[in-house]
């Protein structure tokens, strides 16, 4: 399949998506036009290279990517962005690899 926008485009495998990320587990087995799609297109909501990230990091497995390394891309907002975006795709391995670098910068409190 092929997540999409206007400036990316990325190939994913459906099964990786919807093991690392439960919006994607319920999109592909639900009743929703995104399940038979060969298409994803997150439209205007989210950052399309937000996107890319976080599916380079399903490919990770978990671990942690070398994408959430690199200094020219870890900036505070990137990493919070990041965490949103994570979140509202009920990614969990990221959003919590995402909370720890965020408390190491005390911007969230300890859970």
């Amino acid at each position: 399949m092929v997540i999409k926008s206007d400036t990316h485009h990325l190939y994913a495998h459906k099964i990786v998506l919807a093991q690392q990320s439960k919006y994607f587990l319920r999109a592909f087995l639900g009743n929703f036009s995104i399940a038979p799609s060969p298409v994803i297109d997150p439209g205007d909501e989210d950052d399309p290279s937000l996107v890319m990230d976080m599916v380079q990091y399903m490919y990770c497995y978990g671990a942690v990517c070398c994408n959430l390394k690199y200094p020219y891309k870890a900036t505070l907002d990137w990493l919070i962005d990041l965490h949103i975006l994570a979140d509202m795709y009920d990614f969990m391995s990221l959003t919590l690899q995402t909370s720890r670098l965020l408390r190491k910068q005390r911007i969230l409190m300890p859970a």
